[in-house]
């Protein structure tokens, strides 16, 4: 395994291009976050989510780079759905007791502008919190303040194992 990263290092050297080594950079960043637990999954780590809990609210940011643009170099739809889905799940976590878990269920997305600039930034606020379910609400706005997507989710409440 060892002697195949060598190649693969080397390899990767030789050949990049400057963005390619970029988003190495990133990517490893990434792995960095994942290790000391500023991000609890590698998704979160590798589009270096930041996130601040507030009254009634959690908020995620991420940076506009490379790893998360399409081919029409604007943030990808997937990439903004993963966002949403990810900050209120998270939030979802936070407002539930700690021998439960919760788990996406269905979730609608609306894309209403295209994301561009320099950062993203997820809002989560819960809409209804019952026994078994709770229905979460995501913006997605772009640093100008634009709203570039919306969503609602429902995530089923489960025990934590």
């Amino acid at each position: 395994m060892r002697n195949n990263l060598q190649q693969l290092w080397e390899n990767f050297l030789e050949t990049s291009t400057s963005e390619e080594q970029e988003l190495f950079i990133q990517f490893m960043e990434g792995l960095n976050r994942k290790k000391m637990r500023i991000n609890d999954s590698y998704i979160s780590s590798f589009l270096q989510l930041d996130q601040i809990l507030k009254p009634n609210e959690l908020e995620m940011t991420f940076p506009i780079t490379p790893l998360t643009l399409n081919a029409l170099d604007i943030v990808h739809g997937g990439i903004t759905a993963t966002v949403l889905d990810t900050v209120m799940g998270t939030y979802a976590f936070h407002l539930i007791p700690e021998d439960k878990a919760a788990v996406t269920s269905e979730m609608h997305i609306h894309f209403l502008a295209k994301g561009e600039g320099e950062t993203v930034t997820a809002k989560a606020t819960c809409i209804h919190k019952g026994n078994t379910r709770l229905v979460m609400e995501g913006k997605a706005f772009r640093d100008d303040g634009t709203l570039m997507g919306h969503a609602t989710a429902t995530f089923h409440i489960i025990p934590r194992v």
